[in-house]
C-alpha cells in the first residue's frame, strides 16, 4: 500500500512515476521501499493515467467487498467470541436502563387510530 500511495502522491505532484522518485518519496516518509514491489508496480501502471488506475481498482475492491459480506465476512473482528461476550453485557445493561412504559388509557379516547 505504501508504494501504491507514493505513486499516487508522484501523480498528484505532477511527477513523473519512476523507482527513483518512488524510493525518494517513500524515504521521505521513513519507509523501506522494496524494490521488488516498485519494479511490479510500475510494470502494472506503465502507459496508465491515475485516474483510471484507481477506477479500475475501484471495481476490484467492491467485487472483494461484496464477496466478503455474501460469504459472511468477520468485519475485522480477531475474536468473534469476545464480541459476542461484550454484546450480552451491553444488552443487559440497556435492559436494566430502559424504564418499562405503562400503557395508559388515554389512547382509547382517539378510537383506536394509534
Amino acid at each position: 500500500m505504501k508504494h501504491i500511495a507514493a505513486v499516487l502522491l508522484l501523480a498528484l505532484g505532477g511527477q513523473e512515476i519512476n523507482e527513483a522518485n518512488i524510493k525518494k518519496v517513500l524515504e521521505a516518509a521513513g519507509a523501506k521501499p522494496n524494490e521488488d514491489c516498485i519494479k511490479l508496480l510500475l510494470n502494472n501502471v506503465k502507459g496508465k493515467k491515475c485516474e483510471d488506475i484507481i477506477k479500475e481498482g475501484a471495481k476490484k475492491l467492491g467485487a472483494v467487498v461484496a464477496t466478503g459480506a455474501a460469504a459472511g465476512g468477520d468485519g475485522g473482528k480477531k475474536d468473534d467470541n469476545k464480541g459476542k461476550k461484550d454484546n450480552k453485557k451491553e444488552d443487559k445493561k440497556k435492559k436494566k436502563e430502559e424504564p418499562k412504559k405503562e400503557e395508559s388509557d388515554d389512547d382509547a379516547d382517539l378510537g383506536g387510530l394509534f
